[in-house]
């Protein structure tokens, strides 16, 4: 076959990742999109630094990004909208998402999307006490992702 035992395994290890990442989308489906988005934000944590097979790669982070894209609908949470656009916000997820790697029409999706989490944001503004860290939030999402200059990257 003319690949190595390594090459392999690490080709096994990437399915086997993109098919837990499979199953993590659909349990968002599933009204599990909290648990999934929090699970996520655990491995990116455990998996810094380590040289093993736990670590979640940038196209790891774009293939699930890419699948969440896809899933999620209005109306968001104010729950949701904490805990995607937080993790949107890690350093992996920034780097991935903004690489060159990452298609340009998806870009468009997460200014929509933030555009979306601000809707949801501010219609529950009456309700929360804390609109100054989402106000934060949503402003750091916005720098990271909406200006044209982090779209050419």
């Amino acid at each position: 076959m003319g690949h190595s035992n390594r090459e392999i395994s690490h080709q096994k290890m990437s399915s086997i990742k993109e098919q837990c990442l499979r199953l993590m989308l659909w349990l968002t489906t599933q009204g599990l999109s909290l648990a999934v988005i929090s699970a996520v934000q655990s491995k990116l944590e455990t998996g810094r630094g380590s040289s093993g097979s736990s670590e979640m790669d940038s196209a790891l982070v774009r293939y699930f990004f890419t699948g969440i894209l896809e899933i999620v609908r209005p109306p968001f949470s104010l729950a949701f909208v904490r805990a995607l656009g937080g993790l949107m916000m890690k350093g992996p997820f920034v780097d991935a998402l903004q690489s060159k790697h990452f298609e340009h029409s998806k870009r468009g999706q997460i200014v929509q999307l933030i555009d979306l989490f601000e809707a949801a944001a501010t219609g529950d503004v009456q309700k929360i006490a804390s609109w100054e860290e989402d106000e934060s939030l949503l402003s750091m999402l916005k720098s990271t992702y909406c200006s044209s200059s982090n779209n050419n990257k």
